[in-house]
């Protein structure tokens, strides 16, 4: 991993944190950045086919789908990348493996895919939520962990759009 073409010439872009020996950009400031930008403001003021590798961690979970969301963010990726370049990403589920996060991830997974099969048979989504919200949760999580889970397929999932109806409408949000 990070290795790169040695015919490519240019700078190693970490975006969301300070990592030594790369160019740093995030939106919030701590000491070794290099830019302080809001990352949600396309463009970044990075020139064209400059980075010859790009890296991000803990981004996606700061990214407001509303304003923009990840389209814009790739788009901005590929045009600060060189052809060549290659893009690594820290996934946000490898990095919470606690057992409160794994928890909420786990049962954001399974619940999605209860109401996949739910839905492939026919159901609503509303229904499949109301129905599979329980079935997906046998060790039991908190009430947190389920507004968490349902935040991430709200913003991450095919149907998110319905089910923060749903939530909205069913849980007094």
């Amino acid at each position: 991993m990070n290795e790169v073409s040695p015919q490519l010439v240019g700078y190693r872009l970490n975006i969301g944190s300070v990592q030594h020996g790369w160019y740093n950009i995030d939106n919030r400031h701590v000491p070794g950045l290099d830019c302080l930008w809001d990352l949600e403001s396309i463009p970044w003021p990075l020139e064209d086919s400059s980075a010859i590798i790009a890296q991000m961690g803990h981004v996606v979970s700061r990214i407001n789908p509303a304003r923009w969301g990840m389209f814009i963010l790739m788009d901005e990726l590929w045009r600060i990348l060189k052809p060549g370049a290659e893009a690594l990403w820290q996934s946000w589920v490898d990095a919470n493996v606690d057992f409160y996060s794994k928890g909420t991830i786990d049962y954001a997974k399974s619940w999605a895919e209860l109401m996949e099969a739910e839905l492939a048979a026919g159901k609503g989504l509303h229904e499949a939520a109301k129905d599979m919200r329980s079935k997906a949760n046998p060790e039991g999580i908190t009430g947190y962990m389920f507004g968490m889970a349902c935040q991430m397929l709200i913003q991450a999932w095919a149907h998110g759009d319905q089910l923060e109806k749903w939530r909205d409408e069913n849980l007094n949000y």
